[in-house]
């Protein structure tokens, strides 16, 4: 039922560091129905490990929990305060305090690009080149900011 790109995001990301409360491949495979999308095997892979919550991503609203139809509607409103439109093929993965948006383009292939649409910060910016990239960023700012924490700075 799985797929070996999957697996090797998976295990890239596990290997990594990356943990949570996983989705299993059935309620992903609903979700992508729900939605009308494939997702890329990227994201599938984070789905799988920490779809319903992913420590380094709290704060935000990512999760299946989150209802993502709901993100994408959010996004959309980010998107119109600063007089842009998302592209047709996106999909927001993340909204931060319901003034930051990221999203990818669910034709870009299985590891897409992450762009970020910010109210009053001007256009639609690309922040990372690959769905991997930018979580294993996230993952790794979260690391210092624990280990700051844990020092006390």
């Amino acid at each position: 039922m799985t797929d070996p790109v999957t697996d090797s995001f998976v295990t890239v990301f596990t290997a990594r560091g990356l943990s949570g409360s996983p989705c299993d491949e059935w309620s992903v495979r609903d979700l992508e129905q729900q939605l009308g999308v494939v997702f890329p095997a990227a994201y599938r892979a984070f789905l799988r490990i920490a779809g319903y919550e992913c420590e380094a991503l709290a704060g935000s609203h990512y999760s299946i929990d989150d209802d993502l139809a709901d993100l994408q509607r959010a996004g959309e409103r980010i998107a119109s305060h600063e007089k842009v439109e998302l592209p047709q093929d996106a999909f927001v993965f993340l909204v931060h305090q319901g003034f930051a948006c990221h999203f990818f383009l669910t034709e870009d292939g299985e590891d897409p690009a992450v762009f970020q649409c910010v109210e009053g910060m001007g256009p639609i910016e690309r922040v990372a080149s690959h769905f991997s990239e930018w979580l294993l960023q996230e993952l790794t700012r979260s690391e210092s900011y624990r280990e700051e924490r844990s020092r006390g700075t």
